[in-house]
């Protein structure tokens, strides 16, 4: 599949099956999203990657506890990846001598990059093919702050 057709055919899918995805598609997802671009190479993001069924529900539970309730049909997803940024990677980064920096001032960063960045890694999970494999049925996206 060429990429623009990848993007044309991008859907956000709010209604899953609850049949497991198979694991090459699950580390399809994930190697994805390390391919992301990195300010610096800073690699200031991981994926906490929840597949079990009671992994799942503590989650949806919680975001239920802090007011924003699932829909049903989202909650049969098979897998949840929850994208996290870390802050403090790309201050240490860019205090290393070959940046030319020497201290970790929050201040020279006008643009969080270390969100922009988790944000390509989202992407690029969010972009894996529903045509590619029988076995994933799509993606959705829930933002959290």
């Amino acid at each position: 599949m060429e990429f623009q057709q990848v993007v044309q055919q991008r859907r956000i899918v709010r209604a899953f099956r609850e049949e497991p995805l198979a694991p090459e598609v699950v580390e399809r997802i994930l190697a994805n999203g390390n391919r992301a671009p990195l300010a610096g190479f800073t690699q200031g993001h991981g994926f906490l990657v929840l597949e079990a069924a009671e992994e799942r529900a503590r989650f949806w539970a919680t975001l239920a506890a802090a007011g924003k309730k699932p829909e049903p049909a989202e909650m049969a997803a098979p897998l949840l990846v929850v994208p996290l940024a870390c802050k403090a990677a790309y201050l240490d980064r860019y205090a290393e001598p070959d940046k030319g920096w020497t201290d970790r001032d929050e201040a020279r960063w006008p643009i969080p990059y270390w969100y922009i960045d988790t944000g390509f890694a989202a992407l690029l999970m969010l972009l894996c093919s529903p045509r590619s494999t029988r076995s994933w049925a799509g993606c959705s996206s829930v933002w959290l702050r």
